[in-house]
């Protein structure tokens, strides 16, 4: 017996499947790309040093810790 129904498209199925990861800031939970280098947890745009390229909870540059000093 064969089906007479059509088969439907794995992709139509499930939808548009994204080529990109999709991972979470370890510190606030926003959508992430990248990791820390030290500690290789993800880490979003706004916690993640620009120079070292280390989380907030890793990095010991100076500039990163202006506001903890106020």
């Amino acid at each position: 017996m064969q089906n007479s129904d059509t088969p439907t498209p794995l992709a139509e199925k499930v939808g548009p499947v994204s080529t990109e990861p999709s991972f979470s800031c370890s510190i606030c939970g926003e959508p992430s790309r990248n990791i820390c280098v030290w500690c290789t947890l993800d880490a979003c745009a706004n916690h993640l040093c620009e120079k070292c390229h280390r989380c907030t909870d890793c990095c010991e540059c100076p500039q990163m810790h202006e506001h903890d000093t106020l």
